[in-house]
C-alpha cells in the first residue's frame, strides 16, 4: 500500500489542478482560444467632406410699447404682419415664418404703482434657404426700430444623404485596400464584422472665425445700447451674411478572417 501512496497523491494533485482550471469568455473568444488557426485582420479608414449649411433659422424680436396693452399688442401684430408680407414678397415661404414666443410687461415710472406704458415682445422664427433671403431679412429689419435680429442658427438639411455618401466612399476605400492585400500577399479575406461611428460635424476654421466675430460685434453693440439706453436710433446691424461651413468625418472599420491561398 505504501508504494502506491506517492502515485495516489500525485494523481490527486493533478485532479485538483484540473478541477480548478476553467475557461471563461464569449463564444468568439473561446473559439479563438480553441482554434488559434483562425486569424483576423482589421482595416480602418477615415473619410471627410466639407459642406455648407443650406438653411438658416433667424430669430427676429419685434418689440412695441404703447400706453395701453391692447394698443401695444395691435401694433406688434401689425408689424409682424408687415414682416411676413415683405418676406413672402421676397421669396420666403409662408410656412417658414413662425411666431415663437410672446411676452408683455408693464413699464412703471419713477413714482407710483400705475404703469405708464406696456411693452409687448414677440419672437418670430424664419427659415431662410438662401443668402439672398438672409440679406432681404436684414434689409427689412433695418427699416423698423421695433425689429431686431437676435440670433441665427445654421442647419445642414442633407445630412442623411451626406452620411450615405461618406459611408459608400469609406467602404470603397476599404475594399480597395482588401483587394491590394489579397493580390500582393496571396491571401483571402472574408468580412466577419464592420462598424462605423456615424458622421460628426466640426466647424471649419473659417466658420469659427466668422462666429467669433459675430459674437464680438453683438457683445459690443449690447454694451453700447446699455450705455445709451435712451438713444432709440441704435439698432442691431447683422454681420456679413454667410452660411456656416462644416466638415463631416466618418470612421469605418471592417474585420476580416484571413486564409492563406
Amino acid at each position: 500500500m505504501k508504494k502506491y501512496l506517492p502515485l495516489f497523491l500525485m494523481l490527486s494533485s493533478i485532479s485538483a489542478v484540473c478541477a480548478a482550471t476553467e475557461l471563461k469568455g464569449t463564444p468568439d473568444e473561446l473559439k479563438r482560444f480553441l482554434h488559434p488557426d483562425k486569424r483576423t485582420v482589421s482595416l480602418h479608414t477615415n473619410v471627410e467632406r466639407r459642406a455648407y449649411a443650406d438653411q438658416a433659422i433667424i430669430s427676429v424680436i419685434v418689440k412695441t410699447e404703447e400706453k395701453s396693452l391692447s394698443k401695444a399688442m395691435d401694433k406688434n401684430a401689425s408689424l409682424r404682419k408687415i414682416l411676413r408680407e415683405m418676406l413672402v414678397a421676397n421669396g420666403v415661404a409662408n410656412e417658414n415664418i413662425q411666431n415663437s414666443k410672446f411676452s408683455s410687461s408693464p413699464q412703471y415710472g419713477w413714482f407710483g404703482d400705475k404703469p405708464k406704458s406696456f411693452e409687448v415682445v414677440n419672437r418670430v422664427a424664419i427659415k431662410i434657404n438662401s443668402e439672398v433671403g438672409l440679406q432681404s431679412l436684414a434689409n427689412i429689419a433695418d427699416q423698423y426700430d421695433e425689429m431686431t435680429i437676435s440670433a441665427t442658427e445654421f442647419k445642414h438639411t442633407k445630412k442623411d444623404e451626406l452620411y450615405l455618401s461618406l459611408k459608400d466612399e469609406a467602404m470603397k476605400k476599404i475594399l480597395a485596400e482588401k483587394a491590394y492585400y489579397e493580390k500582393n500577399l496571396n491571401v483571402s479575406l472574408s468580412a466577419i464584422y464592420f462598424h462605423d461611428n456615424g458622421i460628426s460635424p466640426v466647424n471649419t476654421q473659417g466658420a469659427r472665425v466668422l462666429r467669433s466675430r459675430a459674437l464680438a460685434e453683438a457683445k459690443g453693440l449690447r454694451l453700447e445700447q446699455e450705455a445709451s439706453y435712451a438713444d432709440t436710433s441704435t439698432q442691431y446691424k447683422p454681420p456679413q451674411s454667410s452660411f456656416e461651413e462644416v466638415e463631416y468625418h466618418l470612421n469605418m472599420r471592417v474585420d476580416f478572417e484571413l486564409e492563406s491561398n
